[in-house]
């Protein structure tokens, strides 16, 4: 049931995509409505191994390179980005960490201090629990703290469901790195038997209270299709054709005053007969002259077999009465239509940048799991002096340890299939370690006794 909002958010990696599995391209996104185009890997033994954003003149901007478990989810984005005036680079990276059943527990975001020894420091982490149901209990995030040589939370919300098919969210701030979280919102959903949501409420805490100030409507047609959604500023209205795709989204204004609804902005979608879209428009209404001002404009065109090739994004221009073209993004695929190459030009043809996308077969990661599980191995576990890593296929190039508090204590450069390790002088506790080969990055535990 929660899952109707949620189940997007997983972890960074599964919140957007946008900055792990799927990054952020020009025109990837560039939908008015967030119409969201599916550029990914769609051949089911490749993953995205890195993304390469060049300049015009073939120098790097950017790129991306990720890391998978055994299961295929991303463990590690590093992202590197060049300088264009003195090409120097730069790094950062997110280390996820899963659970039993591929549920993002963990994301830890460092930077690299320095280049040469690849020291990384710590800035933040997100902190996730689930229920049974997969969804989420708590999202706890802390920055790093070098004042107090540790983390501190700085932001906090906290989940709970109810049988009346309902869900409460609190949200807790910190001021800085010694006060602690400070309670400040409150978010309350509200579902129909349909599974549908049907209110949205936002509370502030003031006084050891909480105060209602801003709540959201909405309502559904017979096929459970939202067809309005009323807030205290806003009234939307949803307008959908035969195949219950939606064609018109209309924005207007509330006067509390009056009771009245006036104009204020106008999408517009069109669909080929294959349910894709491929034309968006933008309106604002003029109150001068009590008609609807064009503004943007999104085209979209598809191969054969349904990939998108093209998307071009025109603005109107009011003196001709007609849109003009601004720029034009052209994606290229290889034979399973994996996506290898985005280019995006200027409409009078000056190339801004293209992006390059590398992949690696996925065939091995995705369907051994437990054979992979069996290859590493971690022995004693509890240990006390020592602990035996091996693997009987891959060689293991380092290891990385990490306190529970995502502190990097040690790294060994390895270039074995097996090799011991001193933890005489660790802590007791729980570690986190990173073993990567030359196939994999695997995530393991050990206890120090």
């Amino acid at each position: 049931m929660k899952k109707i909002i949620f189940k997007l958010e997983k972890c960074l990696f599964n919140i957007i995509f946008l900055m792990i599995i799927c990054p952020y391209i020009y025109c990837q996104n560039s939908t008015i409505h967030g119409n969201t185009l599916n550029l990914h890997s769609k051949s089911t033994n490749k993953l995205l191994d890195s993304l390469i954003c060049y300049n015009p003149d073939g120098s790097i901007r950017w790129r991306k390179v990720y890391s998978y478990n055994t299961s295929g989810n991303c463990t590690m984005l590093m992202t590197e980005y060049i300088s264009e005036i003195d090409y120097f680079s730069y790094l950062n990276r997110w280390i996820m960490l899963y659970n039993d059943n591929d549920l993002c527990i963990e994301e830890l975001y460092q930077i690299e201090t320095d280049t040469s020894s690849h020291l990384w420091k710590n800035q933040e982490r997100r902190l996730y629990q689930y229920n049974q149901m997969g969804d989420y209990t708590e999202k706890l995030f802390q920055k790093w703290s070098d004042k107090l040589n540790n983390w501190y939370d700085f932001e906090k919300y906290s989940y709970t469901y109810f049988l009346t098919d309902s869900m409460e969210i609190i949200h807790q701030q910190a001021t800085n790195d010694t006060d602690g979280l400070i309670t400040i919102h409150k978010y309350k959903y509200v579902y129909n038997t349909s599974k549908k949501i049907i209110e949205e409420s936002y509370y502030s805490w003031s006084n050891d209270t909480w105060r209602l100030y801003h709540q959201e409507a909405y309502r559904y047609n017979v096929k459970r299709l939202l067809i309005e959604k009323l807030s205290k500023m806003y009234k939307y209205l949803y307008t959908y054709n035969e195949d219950n795709l939606l064609i018109k989204t209309l924005r207007q204004h509330i006067n509390i005053l009056t009771d009245s609804c006036k104009n204020d902005s106008l999408f517009l979608y069109v669909y080929n007969d294959e349910g894709k879209i491929t034309e968006e428009v933008y309106k604002f209404w003029d109150v001068t002259e009590n008609e609807w001002i064009n503004i943007e404009k999104y085209t979209y065109d598809y191969s054969s077999n349904k990939s998108i090739l093209s998307v071009t994004h025109f603005t109107w221009y009011q003196n001709l009465n007609s849109f003009k073209c601004l720029s034009i993004c052209i994606y290229e695929y290889d034979s399973n239509d994996n996506i290898l190459k985005m280019t995006r030009r200027s409409c009078d043809g000056e190339l801004d940048i293209y992006n390059i996308y590398y992949y690696s077969n996925a065939q091995n990661i995705i369907k051994t799991r437990n054979l992979i599980n069996e290859e590493i191995k971690i022995f004693p576990n509890p240990a006390n002096t020592q602990i035996n890593i091996t693997s009987n296929q891959n060689i293991i190039n380092n290891i990385s340890i990490y306190d529970i508090n995502g502190k990097l204590i040690q790294q060994n450069f390895i270039y074995n299939t097996n090799c011991f390790l001193d933890v005489n002088t660790l802590n007791k506790g729980m570690y986190f370690i990173i073993i990567k080969t030359e196939n994999n990055n695997k995530f393991m535990k050990f206890i120090k006794l």
